[in-house]
């Protein structure tokens, strides 16, 4: 396994313990005739400031062709939040998806493209 992989685990399962024994703690607490607020206060803070920051991303992913090999297009619409992004990328057998490079007319011509037929409004939360 590549060491990336190990740590990436190693991260996620030691984020996942932290969560859990934090929210098993909340849901004793609040399972108590007699809850501590001050103690669901700070369970609470700690879950929900446990990040770096939160960001909602609304991404369109347009097939093109599946199977071996495979086509799409990923188009994150601009809005007033964030700048968009738009790639096309090509996948075979046993392979990562890998972005197209493409010229400066090229990309253009697929923001055009993908801003004329996928309006940011065909995306819902």
């Amino acid at each position: 396994m590549k060491d990336i992989q190990k740590r990436s685990n190693n991260f996620g399962n030691n984020f996942i313990a932290g969560i859990t024994k934090e929210l098993d703690q909340l849901d004793k607490e609040l399972n108590k005739d007699n809850p501590d607020n001050n103690v669901i206060d700070e369970l609470e803070q700690s879950l929900t400031e446990c990040n770096y920051g939160i960001k909602i991303v609304k991404t369109i992913e347009i097939i093109l062709g599946g199977g071996g090999p495979a086509m799409k297009i990923m188009y994150t619409p601009s809005t007033n939040e964030q700048s968009g992004s738009v790639d096309i990328l090509y996948q075979d057998w046993g392979t990562e998806w890998t972005p197209a490079e493409l010229s400066t007319e090229q990309y253009n011509q697929l923001w055009t493209y993908c801003e004329r037929y996928y309006p940011e409004d065909l995306i819902e939360l």
